[in-house]
């Protein structure tokens, strides 16, 4: 009983946090700084991914990725 409580905090708050960047939207990620020599708006798609990657948030990091790699097909980081 007690293993069904507490893996439902967890599983509350991990719900709760992809909802607040959810909500927020990246600000709550923190700032990353990641200079890859790829054109401006992939810059900041592959800078948002990587934040998400730090965050675990794996599914919601690989569209950032996709999008900088369509923004620029020459960045190989994305």
């Amino acid at each position: 009983m007690m293993y069904r409580v507490g893996f439902t905090l967890i599983l509350g708050f991990l719900l709760s946090a992809n909802l607040l960047v959810a909500q927020h939207g990246t600000d709550q990620l923190g700032v990353v700084d990641f200079p890859v020599s790829c054109s401006e708006e992939a810059q900041e798609e592959f800078e948002v991914g990587v934040a998400q990657l730090h965050h675990m948030m794996y599914e919601q990091a690989r569209s950032h990725f996709e999008t900088a790699a369509n923004a620029d097909p020459q960045c190989a980081m994305a």
